[in-house]
């Protein structure tokens, strides 16, 4: 300030000297470039804020505040400080756009915000592999769009309370190394996966909650290669290939989730595990309808406690050389086969305080492969065939 000051003072000595025509021309030139900062600053404060805001009676504004909301997301994102927050005030449609830094987008709730795609992708995600990006509160609709959300790069991105649904390809198209947390959302109808996590280079975590994956036509969630993470706590349902796919080079732990499909002869799987270096522990989760319920594939190593398959094809199922699944206090019933092995592989399946009641076929041995059991499992009333096909090995405690 004191320089602005003995600069003000300096101009004005200098006019005080001048004739009357410099003095003149000095005067406007002064005006001039005092005018010149004064805009500079003036756009500058309104570049960007900590918070701003949209509405369906905004308008495109360089300040996106709460007195001159802005109309879309795209033009709130550009008047946002990084780290800052834009807030949808009222229900209405307000676009997707890019996201190149660390900001939130909130819906409260009770207020509708949505984004229709019609080509393309809805939201995608090129922040800093720093930068944490939360979505809350967000409805995306595919009209022939692609991916309702891409993810190139960022540190965080925390989804809570999001719908996506409609999109030709995948809801969630999750390819960073960063971290993922998804909850309380729904992703539905997709051409390919609700949700599908795979780094294109590095790893991610990725935990799922309370959240539902339905009638994709493929897939509900699936961690591929790099990927490890949680699922709670959340449903798939009617997905034509998986409701739960944890993929090659993947680990995942899942607990009290659901997965219900109507059993026909489409091969579908509740829950697969598949891949030499893949790894999952699953407890307290049903399957209900499922050709395979609880699969283990291709050399995956998976261990299932506390859980129930029903009204499907196979129950638990071990496929593949190397494949090993164990099985602790779980129960098939109404199902094709209760337990199985597959024949000419050396997969092992492992049993222990299970039951197999109510099946065509208890346990199916196949050639070559190996069903043990701890002599603690209840396998009866299976009218095909307690043991249907070659014979369990026992062993004793560990």
């Amino acid at each position: 300030m004191k320089d602005a000051r003995a600069n003000d003072s300096t101009i004005i000595a200098a006019l005080d000297a001048a004739p009357r025509e410099t003095a003149m021309t000095l005067r406007v030139s002064a005006f001039a470039a005092v005018t010149m900062v004064a805009s500079f600053f003036a756009a500058h404060a309104h570049a960007a804020a900590q918070r701003t805001f949209v509405s369906t009676t905004g308008v495109a504004n360089p300040a996106c505040s709460l007195a001159a909301p802005c109309r879309a997301f795209s033009e709130a994102l550009a008047a946002t400080l990084p780290a800052g927050e834009i807030v949808v005030l009222d229900s209405g449609g307000y676009g997707g756009g890019t996201i190149t830094q660390a900001v939130s987008i909130v819906a409260p709730p009770g207020v509708y915000a949505g984004i229709s795609v019609l080509s393309g992708d809805g939201i995608t995600v090129n922040a800093g592999a720093g930068d944490v990006v939360k979505l809350r509160g967000l409805t995306l609709n595919g009209l022939g769009g692609v991916n309702g959300i891409f993810v190139n790069t960022v540190g965080l991105l925390e989804i809570d309370e999001v719908r996506v649904s409609g999109f030709s390809f995948r809801g969630l198209n999750f390819a960073a190394s960063g971290r993922l947390t998804v909850t309380n959302s729904v992703f539905e109808n997709s051409g390919e996966s609700g949700l599908h996590a795979q780094p294109a280079s590095g790893t991610a975590t990725v935990t799922l909650d309370q959240s539902r994956f339905d009638r994709n036509a493929a897939n509900g969630a699936v961690f591929a290669t790099g990927v490890s993470g949680s699922i709670l706590r959340s449903t798939a349902s009617h997905n034509a290939s998986v409701g739960f796919l944890i993929d090659a080079g993947g680990n995942a732990s899942l607990s009290d989730c659901k997965v219900s499909d109507t059993y026909d002869a489409i091969e579908n799987y509740g829950i697969l595990v598949r891949g030499g270096s893949t790894q999952a522990t699953i407890s307290r989760c049903d399957v209900f309808g499922a050709f395979y319920g609880y699969t283990a594939q291709s050399g995956a190593h998976v261990q299932v406690a506390d859980s129930s398959a029903q009204s499907g094809g196979a129950g638990f199922s071990a496929q593949g050389n190397g494949t090993e699944m164990f099985a602790e206090r779980s129960t098939a019933s109404n199902d094709q086969v209760g337990f199985q092995t597959f024949d000419g592989s050396t997969a092992h399946l492992h049993m222990s305080n299970c039951a197999s009641t109510n099946n065509n076929f208890g346990v199916y041995v196949g050639s070559g492969a190996v069903v043990e059991t701890r002599q603690n499992n209840t396998i009866r009333g299976n009218p095909g065939g307690d043991v249907f096909h070659g014979a369990l090995t026992a062993f004793g405690p560990l």
